[in-house]
């Protein structure tokens, strides 16, 4: 079947497996980068969110010889997983004050994302650009955020720079950074000879969740606290949205790879294009305290 026939065969297969006046809806979502996904949206009239199911990946495994029966299987199983059991408190987008606890950070590609920039609060930051979101459930591995709109910010009577102070405040303590070695990181990443690498200190960068991470370098003192450690400047590979890569900058490993086109090709290859941060490396300055292209 094709797609618009696939998509329909799941819309009826799960209404059919729904009770208590549940309906299913499928809209398109755009996503970052300018990603647009077909998003299946399971409404309960007692509760007033709903998880939303990207259709597109699922067509993926049809296409590979997954069975359609199984496929609503696994969506339906998916959908009683994240199940919502409460309403979600809409006057949090009202009140600042409570809102105000729940922002943090997040950092996108600023040429990618051209279109949503014009309408959410921004801060450019190289070729990429720090946006908010706020935090609408428990801080664990399945939490769910709403981004940050302009039209929250007037209901709020709030600049963007106030709303970067409260969320550059929040981010370190509910999303703490989390620094771990990666052994053999580059050799791993891509089909190339990068032996060089393997004496090196390689960490991943990211926070407690692993979601939205990469956001972690513009944490207070983060990147001095690692490159104090290693007594060296940085190279910063931004691997995704979730995480970075740091290595020292040595003569060595500066002159060893063009590390533009060494990123480009994972994003090519290995990442998701709504994952996707940026094509560039980044240095930092460790005596200056600066991050640069």
């Amino acid at each position: 079947m094709n797609y618009q026939e696939f998509l329909t065969h799941i819309k009826d297969n799960i209404s059919a497996r729904l009770t208590n006046g549940r309906t299913v809806r499928i809209e398109p979502i755009t996503k970052n980068n300018g990603m647009v996904y077909d998003g299946m949206i399971i409404i309960d009239p007692f509760i007033n969110i709903s998880p939303t199911i990207y259709l597109n990946p699922y067509y993926q495994h049809y296409l590979s010889g997954t069975s359609i029966t199984d496929i609503c299987d696994c969506i339906f199983s998916s959908y009683q997983k994240n199940l919502p059991t409460k309403n979600f408190d809409v006057s949090l987008f009202k009140d600042f004050s409570k809102a105000q606890k729940r922002i943090v950070m997040k950092l996108i590609n600023q040429e990618k994302n051209q279109v949503l920039l014009q309408t959410i609060p921004h801060i450019p930051y190289l070729d990429m650009a720090i946006v908010f979101v706020c935090c609408v459930t428990e801080l664990r591995q399945d939490f769910a955020t709403i981004l940050i709109q302009n039209k929250h910010l007037e209901l709020w009577n709030l600049s963007t720079e106030q709303l970067y102070k409260v969320a550059k405040q929040n981010s370190p303590t509910l999303l703490p950074f989390l620094l771990e070695p990666m052994e053999h990181a580059l050799c791993n990443l891509i089909d190339t000879n990068l032996s060089f690498f393997e004496e090196l200190p390689l960490y991943i960068l990211t926070n407690q969740l692993k979601i939205n991470g990469a956001a972690s370098i513009l944490y207070d003192g983060v990147l001095k606290q690692v490159a104090d450690r290693l007594k060296s400047d940085l190279i910063i590979l931004p691997s995704s949205i979730h995480e970075v890569i740091l290595l020292p900058a040595t003569d060595d490993t500066l002159q060893a790879y063009d590390y533009n086109t060494m990123i480009n090709e994972v994003n090519t290859t290995q990442l998701a294009s709504d994952e996707i941060l940026s094509d560039h490396a980044y240095y930092y300055n460790r005596k200056q305290d600066t991050v640069s292209m």
